[in-house]
């Protein structure tokens, strides 16, 4: 392992082999994933004491992109970025290896990234016409997934399906812009459904924009996919020095993962958790309300959800009072009582 630090062995950058940048920019995007989810994970620690079923979620998507990223980091995967008049043909079939299960473990990442973030929507709002839409968002995550994995898995005759250029493949530059494409409007919904959860809390301006920006913040995603595609486009993947110019599609593809999993984390840190329980209620105390006669929203019976809006908790005390008051006053003839 100690041989692998001595300078020898470090590649040289330049302008037929970029493997180094590729590998340095690969290590430090997983290590901010890693810090990221390890962040949200203390956080989230601290504040409730408990994991929601979105961070276990959170946590093996990170397990997908650190499995997405080791490919790059292989020796398989190392080849990437370098010219391929300087590698081996079986070298350059295995880098090409390399970036065909890393892109198809990227997919799942992403979805699973997702669906960690609908979770974690699901479970602060009882509100029936947003669950819909989390679960409508959820099937076209998975919907595009799935289809991302079939073209992705068939993109070229076997069987060495991951030999880009050298055998009859499928419009390559299509299927990966038709992923990307995917990726941000799923990420679309990912923005707009928070914000209409959001929109009916009963809280400050200043608050619910700053709730808001925490979500919000996931157009980066976007911004960097958008680059992505654009790399597409310019990637032709008939070129016979493809393993080379690949480099940058597969670094994006590296960044939109980084980021989709840390802007994934960012609602949940310690700013945006405080103004959340500020105008949110753990629901542990929501049957005693309901025992005391306090509705959400003309949902008495949904409360599923772990929160509810902390308007009724003014209620609620004001209720307790009266009752106390009552009580106290039980022994005084003509004094009706007042069950709560």
């Amino acid at each position: 392992m100690a041989t692998l630090l001595l300078p020898r062995d470090r590649p040289t950058v330049t302008d037929d082999n970029l493997s180094a940048v590729v590998q340095i920019l690969a290590i430090l995007f997983l290590s901010f994933s890693i810090v990221a989810v390890a962040v949200e994970a203390t956080t989230k620690r601290a504040i409730s004491k408990r994991f929601a079923n979105g961070d276990y979620v959170l946590f093996g998507a990170l397990i997908l992109c650190i499995a997405a990223t080791s490919t790059l980091l292989s020796p398989a995967g190392r080849s990437v970025g370098n010219s391929i008049a300087n590698v081996a043909p079986a070298t350059a079939e295995n880098a090409f290896r390399a970036v065909y299960a890393g892109a198809m473990l990227d997919v799942v990442a992403l979805a699973t990234i997702k669906v960690a973030m609908l979770f974690a929507f699901h479970g602060i709002t009882p509100v029936k016409i947003h669950r819909y839409a989390i679960y409508a968002a959820g099937l076209v995550t998975l919907a595009w997934a799935i289809s991302g994995l079939f073209v992705i898995g068939f993109q070229c005759d076997g069987p060495d399906r991951w030999v880009l250029g050298k055998t009859r493949c499928i419009e390559l530059t299509g299927t990966r812009t038709y992923i990307a494409a995917g990726n941000i409007l799923t990420d679309l919904a990912l923005i707009a459904i928070p914000t209409a959860v959001i929109s009916r809390v009963k809280l400050p301006l200043t608050k619910r924009l700053t709730l808001l920006s925490g979500f919000w913040v996931r157009l980066v995603v976007i911004g960097v996919t958008t680059t992505q595609i654009v790399f597409l486009q310019e990637l032709n993947y008939a070129d016979d020095n493809l393993l080379q110019n690949i480099w940058k599609v597969v670094i994006c593809r590296e960044a939109v993962q980084c980021s989709s999993i840390m802007t994934a984390c960012i609602p949940f840190l310690k700013p945006f958790m405080g103004s959340l329980q500020s105008g949110f209620l753990r629901a542990d105390d929501v049957k005693r309300r309901n025992a005391a006669g306090i509705t959400l929203n003309g949902n008495e019976s949904d409360w599923s959800s772990r929160y509810v809006e902390i308007q009724k908790q003014h209620t609620n005390s004001s209720l307790r009072l009266q009752s106390l008051t009552v009580q106290s006053n039980h022994s005084t003839p003509g004094t009706p009582q007042n069950p709560v």
